[in-house]
């Protein structure tokens, strides 16, 4: 019988070869696309930013679009991208 996966997450352990970071081939200079989104049942003006177009740090709520995923940075939180281009969240700090 065909199996289907509806949901499936893995979890990888290991290193990363120190490199040195890459510039942004980024449209920086973008302008965010901003939306009314509710969270917690309050709207909110939030900006849609594009993955390839992400300032270096900027408060939630936002949400960030590339092609293979949608991350949603909400409210009262602070989103940075580091020097390996990962995106990492701190849920209380935009206070």
């Amino acid at each position: 019988a065909p199996v289907e996966f509806v949901m499936l997450r893995t979890t990888g352990f290991g290193t990363f070869a120190e490199g040195a970071p890459t510039a942004a081939t980024a449209d920086t200079d973008v302008e965010p696309v901003v939306r009314e989104v509710v969270f917690d049942g309050v709207p909110y003006r939030t900006p849609v930013y594009r993955r390839t177009a992400l300032p270096s740090s900027f408060e939630g709520p936002a949400i960030v679009v590339e092609e293979t995923a949608t991350t949603v940075v909400p409210p009262d939180c602070l989103a940075t991208v580091d020097s390996d281009g990962f995106l990492l969240l701190k849920l209380g700090g935009a206070r």
